[in-house]
């Protein structure tokens, strides 16, 4: 009976979210969700490969990116400000 409470303690647990994974953090920027391999270059440029519309992938480079203000964004395979 006891083994029974304890099992059940531990399943009630986890439905409700308690000792489970946490969630994996919200990327910083947009661009991180379709882009891979990405690399802040010493003098502010980002470079990555990006995923365009038709699926294809693209390497992309967005010079001076570490002064856009707000989003970086994957534009079919184009890291824009």
């Amino acid at each position: 009976m006891k083994k029974a409470i304890i099992v059940l303690s531990l399943l009630s647990l986890q439905v409700v979210g308690v000792g489970t994974l946490p969630a994996r953090a919200a990327p910083a920027h947009s661009f991180e969700e379709t882009c891979w391999d990405w690399k802040w270059k010493p003098n502010g440029d980002l470079c990555a490969t990006c995923r365009k519309r038709n699926g294809r992938s693209m390497y992309s480079c967005l010079p001076n990116a570490r002064a856009c203000r707000g989003d970086i964004s994957n534009q079919n395979g184009r890291l824009t400000c």
